[in-house]
């Protein structure tokens, strides 16, 4: 007898159930696995269980990659995300991650310096840039140094100055309130505080 056996659940899904305690072990694509069930079903040690896993998934998870990074770039947490909500098995995930990222085909750096120039197209500060970076779980790369390096101060000075310029033509001129609106805009921007309000105390508007 086998040390495990396989349920079917519904048309899509299987479940790898233990001969011996009945415990789930874990839940499968049904397409994927089906060719697979009595070669499963005979394996005698989780060694075996395990081989056959890798041999199984690595094609599927491989071809699921190449289809994401048909239509965009992501960072490394986020394929891994996807891929373990597709239920692939933890350590196949780890190995074709690695593989990618050998070739070339994921870089974590590459999607840090394509999002800081997407920010800096939209006219947004470093604070904004940085939060949005936090949810992207970034590896490997020191992003509070490289969006301090690309959006410096100089430049926030320059962002800022043009923003004020492009804002303040419907404001009356000196307007206290004028330059609350401003100041709220340009830090819900993601500029540096400090920065704002020298700009609007140097500015003359």
């Amino acid at each position: 007898m086998g040390m495990v056996k396989m349920d079917r659940v519904s048309s899509k899904r299987l479940q790898m159930v233990c001969s011996e305690t009945g415990e789930v072990w874990r839940e499968v694509d049904c397409p994927i696995y089906e060719p697979y069930i009595e070669e499963l079903e005979s394996c005698v040690s989780w060694k075996e269980i395990e081989q056959l896993f890798e041999m199984i998934e690595i094609g599927p998870a491989k071809g699921y990659l190449y289809l994401l990074l048909s239509r965009r770039g992501y960072f490394k947490a986020e394929l891994r995300k996807k891929l373990k909500a597709r239920g692939f098995w933890p350590p196949v995930i780890e190995r074709v991650l690695h593989d990618f990222q050998q070739r070339g085909y994921i870089s974590d750096f590459r999607e840090v310096e394509r999002l800081i120039q997407s920010q800096k197209e939209k006219g947004k500060g470093p604070v904004s840039t940085l939060h949005s970076m936090m949810r992207k779980e970034v590896e490997g790369v020191d992003i509070v140094q490289r969006v301090q390096q690309e959006l410096s101060e100089e430049w926030q000075r320059k962002a800022i100055k043009g923003w004020i310029e492009k804002k303040s033509s419907s404001m009356k001129k000196g307007s206290l309130e004028g330059r609350r609106k401003l100041y709220r805009f340009l830090e819900r921007k993601g500029f540096d505080r400090h920065l704002v309000r020298e700009s609007l105390l140097l500015d003359e508007w």
